[in-house]
């Protein structure tokens, strides 16, 4: 985008037993790398996606049965505010909603009703470069069904380079479903211009 790079990413869960936290943690020292490395070019950077780790206590629903639990371990947690430490990201969620701790989460089990319950943890972020001018932020609680077990995050960017692009895709499409209109439109055209197509059984019929 013209004023901010977007990475968006899955981090991979931990695993039971906690068999895959190594390689999750290089995933997470590489990503830090590649962050930095768009920072050095001189690079906002929005990053955003399913990161698979609770921040704080104030994260989840049962931060203190969790502790050795994949997304709540202390070395997940620790990697996670050293990419925040690192690349001076801000918590977009935080930023705006610091102290909120029951409508906060944005991932809920499918086991034992924990949506109902509201038994959750909050593992999906957008996080941005100190340049960047967050409006606002927040999560879609009420938004929930399907195949997902995660809700929707969000957050409202003021960013004059980012309108324009908005704008100009929002112009591009309106342009596309004109040309879809007219394309529809003459096909009409030519199908009412066509002559009526004949029974196939009556024409038969007049032969014999």
């Amino acid at each position: 985008f013209p004023t901010f790079s977007l990475v968006g990413a899955y981090v991979m869960n931990a695993g039971s037993n906690l068999k895959r936290l190594q390689e999750k943690r290089e995933f997470s020292a590489a990503m830090l790398k590649h962050i930095q490395a768009l920072q050095a070019e001189g690079k906002q950077v929005v990053y955003g996606g399913d990161i698979n780790v609770a921040r704080t206590e104030d994260d989840l629903a049962r931060p203190k049965n969790n502790h050795k639990t994949a997304g709540f371990t202390p070395q997940e947690r620790e990697d996670f505010e050293n990419l925040l430490s690192a690349t001076s990201f801000k918590d977009t969620f935080r930023q705006f909603y610091p102290d909120e701790r029951t409508m906060c989460y944005t991932y809920f089990s499918a086991r034992f009703n924990c949506r109902s319950k509201n038994l959750g943890w909050r593992l999906d972020y957008w996080l941005t470069s100190p340049g960047i001018d967050v409006a606002s932020a927040g999560i879609r609680t009420e938004v929930f069904g399907g195949v997902s077990d995660h809700v929707p995050v969000w957050c409202d960017i003021k960013a004059e380079g980012w309108k324009r692009e908005r704008e100009h895709k929002g112009l591009m499409f309106k342009m596309a479903e004109k040309t879809q209109e007219v394309t529809s439109d003459a096909a009409e055209s030519a199908k009412e211009a066509s002559p009526p197509k004949e029974d196939k059984d009556e024409k038969d019929a007049e032969s014999n």
